[in-house]
């Protein structure tokens, strides 16, 4: 099931084993207006402008668009939120949030079959450029 958040309320599907859970992203309202951050003094502003996920973890595909204000994952317990945040965690060096082996973060196939391929993919704002950068997983 295929999932679009941007900064304004909206609620994200996802099916976890029991069954479909929701959950939500919302933006904190910001004081200046909607569109990239102003420039600032001193080294370059970084923000995520877009996230993807594919066959992550309770994702079959989510994709969260943001202008550079701050967001707010909200949702009921098993919806998914911790899951974007160590999607996001993986786009840097280390081992991930959890740590967990590359083979666990794919989404669970039905009737217990093995890991799938997965993929993570971030659009960054940094300045007045974009930078795509990416990851992911490839079942042997």
């Amino acid at each position: 099931m295929a999932s679009q958040l941007t900064n304004r309320a909206v609620s994200v599907q996802s099916r976890a084993e029991e069954g479909a859970v929701e959950g939500a992203l919302a933006a904190v309202p910001a004081a200046r207006p909607a569109g990239p951050p102003a420039a600032l003094p001193g080294p370059r502003r970084l923000w995520l402008s877009r996230l993807a996920v594919t066959d992550f973890r309770c994702y079959a595909h989510a994709e969260i668009e943001a202008d550079g204000r701050p967001v707010v994952l909200a949702g009921p317990n098993g919806a998914g939120k911790t899951n974007l945040l160590e999607a996001l965690s993986l786009l840097v060096p280390g081992r991930g949030l959890r740590r967990a082996r590359l083979a666990d973060m794919s989404r669970r196939q039905p009737r217990g079959g093995g890991p799938r391929n997965w993929a993570v993919a971030a659009k960054l704002g940094v300045g007045g450029e974009d930078l795509e950068i990416g990851t992911g997983y490839r079942a042997a």
